[in-house]
C-alpha cells in the first residue's frame, strides 16, 4: 500500500512589493517562510518565494498539489496542499 508525506503551503498576495507583486509563499508546513521584510504590529514578516516559482521546485522534488483554499478571485491567500509518495 502507498504511503505519503504532506506538506501545506500558505501564501498571500503582497502588493507593491517593489517592481514585483504577487503571490508570496508565506508558511510551509506552519513554519514562518522567507526573507525578512521588517515588522508589523511588532510581529516579524517575511515575503517568500513567488508562489509559482516555489510549486515548480517543489513539483520537480516530486510534491503534486491536491487542494487548495481560498483560491477565488476575491482571496488575499490561500492555502495549498502538496503530497508525494514516500520511498
Amino acid at each position: 500500500m502507498q504511503k505519503w508525506e504532506y506538506q501545506t503551503v500558505s501564501w498571500s498576495f503582497v502588493p507593491g512589493l517593489g517592481e514585483h507583486p504577487g503571490e508570496r509563499v508565506r508558511h510551509v508546513n506552519g513554519v514562518l517562510f522567507g526573507e525578512p521584510a521588517g515588522r508589523h504590529m511588532g510581529v516579524e514578516t517575511k515575503h517568500g518565494p513567488k508562489l509559482h516559482e516555489y510549486l515548480s521546485a517543489a513539483g520537480r522534488e516530486g510534491w503534486e498539489a491536491v487542494g487548495m483554499i481560498g483560491a477565488h478571485q476575491s482571496a488575499s491567500g490561500g492555502h495549498i496542499l502538496l503530497k508525494r509518495p514516500l520511498p
